[in-house]
C-alpha cells in the first residue's frame, strides 16, 4: 500500500573555484563481431484499471546561476560501412482519450539586445547522391471527422514589425532550381 523504493545514482558535487562535479556515465557493452547492448530507460506501466498515470522520465540540464546552462545531445551513432542510426519521437496513442502530444519549443528571454532561442529542422546532407527529404504532414482521418489542421505563421510584434516568411527552393548551381507547388486535396 506504500511507494516503491527508490534508486538514486548521484555523482559527487564540488565548491571548489574552476573544478567540475562528477559524471554519471551509463555504458552498454561493446561488442567486436554482432551488436553491442541496449540501453532501455522506462517506467512502469499502471496494473490495475483504477485512473492512473505511468511514471514521468525528465530528461533535463542543471540551472546555471552565472552563465550559460549545460547543453542536450541525443544522437545516433556513425555508420562506416551501413545507414546510421535511426531516431523516433513518439507520443503514446489514446485508446479512449487523445493521442499525445509533440511540442518542440525553444527557450524565451527578457534580457535587452538578446533573441528568443531557434527550433531548426534539417535533413541530412548528401555528397553523392540527394539530400534528405522533410515532411510535415497531418495525420489521416481514418473513419469519420477532419484531419488535422496545419498552420504556419510568424508570431505577434507588441511594440515592432513581427517576422517574415520564406517559402522557396534552393540554388541550382548546375541545373534546374526546384519548383515550389502549392495545391488543395483531390
Amino acid at each position: 500500500s506504500g511507494t516503491g523504493g527508490e534508486i538514486v545514482l548521484s555523482a559527487g558535487a564540488t565548491t571548489t573555484d574552476g573544478t567540475t562535479g562528477g559524471r554519471v556515465q551509463i555504458w552498454a557493452g561493446s561488442s567486436g563481431d554482432t551488436t553491442s547492448g541496449s540501453i532501455a530507460i522506462q517506467t512502469r506501466e499502471t496494473l490495475t484499471s483504477a485512473v492512473g498515470l505511468s511514471g514521468m522520465i525528465v530528461m533535463s540540464t542543471g540551472l546555471s546561476v552565472s552563465g550559460n546552462s549545460g547543453a542536450m545531445y541525443i544522437g545516433s551513432g556513425t555508420a562506416n560501412f551501413g545507414r546510421g542510426g535511426s531516431m523516433y519521437i513518439t507520443s503514446g496513442d489514446g485508446q479512449c482519450g487523445s493521442g499525445g502530444e509533440i511540442v518542440l519549443s525553444a527557450g524565451s528571454t527578457s534580457g535587452l539586445g538578446t533573441t528568443g532561442g531557434r527550433v531548426q529542422i534539417h535533413s541530412g546532407a548528401s555528397s553523392a547522391k540527394s539530400s534528405g527529404e522533410v515532411t510535415i504532414q497531418t495525420g489521416a482521418a481514418t473513419t469519420s471527422g477532419e484531419t488535422g489542421m496545419m498552420v504556419l505563421s510568424t508570431g505577434e510584434a507588441a511594440a515592432g514589425v513581427s517576422g517574415d516568411m520564406y517559402f522557396g527552393s534552393g540554388v541550382a548551381t548546375g541545373g534546374n532550381s526546384g519548383s515550389l507547388k502549392l495545391g488543395s486535396g483531390t
